[in-house]
């Protein structure tokens, strides 16, 4: 949408002072490959459009700067103008919703948008799956989110029978049912291959919830010291972390209690804004 206001604009001579965010550059990851989906070229030609106009580019994350910066040396994005992180908070804030969904009374986990592929939902159920093997406790896994066809089919995949029971599908929480999911999960697993940012991740914590994240470099910015991480190729070293935090009382309270401590040092959405404030302002002030 911002790429075709700005060509709509153009056509009228209009050139505003322009300082969009970007969240990630995740689908040229395809366009860079001779496998180009009509999306990836699509998201790429817009990105030029976008950045072409901007006096300024905001990103999300560190991570995300990083990724502008090489597509543009790699000819996939235009020059650059001044990139600039402005960080997503973790606060996740209240609302007068009504909470619209049960929450399980047995101690659980719980995934938020997880899907299978980049979201990496395999490496969760491959975890559980190695709990029920090696004879460890497999503890309920909540999903909340959208319904996904492939996430089902999945699920009914006949190596994941024996711990198909232990996993429950929650479509599309409201705001305040997923602050409640969050507030009473044992912990948040995260496990993506890649993320412009991963806000799970950060809601978790802004609530007090441990995260499991996997080292994924955005979701190391989010998680910083206070999750616990794990290669998302290691279903194993999951396995481990789910386990701890099912079944050590002294590590689960030493995880809630660290987070606790540290809660100063989150983002709140004021955060965001004062960022965003002073990027744009820095150039004001030399108008």
């Amino acid at each position: 949408m911002m790429a075709d206001y700005l060509v709509a604009l153009d056509k009228q001579n209009i050139r505003p002072r322009f300082y969009p965010l970007i969240h990630d550059m995740i689908p040229l990851h395809e366009f860079a490959h001779p496998r180009q989906s009509m999306f990836a070229r699509n998201f790429a030609h817009d990105n030029r459009i976008v950045i072409s106009h901007a006096e300024k580019v905001m990103t999300n994350s560190r991570f995300t700067k990083a990724e502008i910066e090489e597509f543009s040396a790699s000819g996939h994005l235009p020059d650059l103008p001044p990139v600039v992180p402005v960080p997503l908070p973790h606060e996740l804030r209240e609302t007068n919703e009504t909470v619209d969904i049960d929450i399980p009374d047995t101690p659980y986990f719980l995934g938020v948008g997880v899907m299978t592929g980049r979201k990496n939902l395999e490496c969760i159920l491959q975890a559980m799956l190695h709990l029920h093997k090696t004879g460890r406790p497999v503890p309920l896994f909540v999903l909340a989110g959208a319904h996904r066809k492939r996430t089902v089919a999945y699920l009914d995949r006949p190596e994941v029978a024996p711990i198909k029971d232990k996993v429950r599908l929650l479509l599309n929480p409201n705001q305040a049912s997923l602050r409640l999911l969050y507030q009473k999960a044992r912990a948040l697993i995260i496990p993506s291959h890649m993320e412009g940012f991963g806000l799970p991740l950060g809601e978790a914590l802004w609530l007090g919830t441990p995260g499991l994240s996997a080292t994924t470099p955005a979701l190391c910015e989010v998680g910083g010291d206070l999750a616990e991480y794990f290669d998302p190729n290691d279903p194993t070293a999951l396995a481990a972390l789910i386990d701890k935090m099912h079944t050590d009382p002294a590590a689960y309270a030493a995880a809630k209690d660290k987070i606790l401590r540290n809660h100063s040092s989150l983002r709140t959405w004021n955060n965001v804004a004062t960022d965003i404030i002073a990027t744009v302002s820095a150039d004001s002030a030399k108008v």
